[in-house]
């Protein structure tokens, strides 16, 4: 008798649609910065952002960080390259040690005000490595699959892929608690830092001088 063998059918992608409280002023403090303010976008390619980010005149590069665990190899841009960057939840996959690593490396590369929106997911959604996706500047959703291909058609903008990163380890996230994401943050100010209904956390941060010296 011979045997069949049957793929497995990749998981069904899930949807959660959330209010944004500071992607909003994030749009507003990097256009005060420059009319056509550079931004790096810490996520899965996603086009209905770029397209957004484009009508508000912004220049994106995107490093496309998806289920990564461990620090960039290397972000290969100039001191001070950034208006903005929209890290989603690059950072919160990260040990506090590796986090923090990265967080001086992107405070490195913004402009002296520039500003940088970073989310805390609740508990193992932390790890779903998921597309973030801009529908209005209040309004934000967050697409988890664990298949790949999450990827849409290249486009003119700047694109990186995680070609940049370290192999992922299998490590669950660490369950960062609000003090330790204030210590992370301690050469940035903080300027906003909400939980949303799922449990999330948004934290946009600009960088000063006050809050840090250089």
């Amino acid at each position: 008798m011979s045997r069949v063998e049957v793929a497995a059918r990749p998981a069904a992608a899930s949807t959660t649609t959330f209010p944004s409280q500071s992607l909003a002023e994030f749009l507003r403090r990097i256009a005060k910065i420059d009319p056509h303010p550079h931004v790096l976008d810490l996520g899965i390619l996603c086009g209905d952002n770029l397209a957004f980010l484009g009508a508000m005149g912004c220049r994106v590069s995107v490093e496309s960080l998806p289920k990564v665990t461990t620090i960039p190899s290397s972000l290969q841009y100039p001191p001070e390259s950034f208006s903005g960057i929209l890290a989603w939840d690059a950072i919160a996959r990260l040990t506090p040690g590796d986090a923090t690593t990265l967080v001086a490396t992107l405070r490195l590369l913004l402009l002296e005000g520039g500003m940088m929106l970073v989310y805390f997911p609740p508990g193992a959604e932390t790890a779903s490595g998921g597309r973030y996706r801009i529908a209005s500047a209040d309004l934000l959703s967050l697409e988890s699959a664990p298949r790949t291909g999450l990827t849409d058609p290249a486009s003119s903008l700047t694109h990186s892929t995680s070609s940049l990163m370290h192999p992922a380890r299998s490590q669950p996230p660490h369950p960062y608690q609000n003090r330790e994401i204030y210590s992370l943050f301690s050469r940035f100010e903080v300027v906003r830092l909400a939980q949303l209904k799922s449990g999330a956390r948004e934290v946009l941060l600009a960088r000063t001088r006050r809050a840090g010296r250089e």
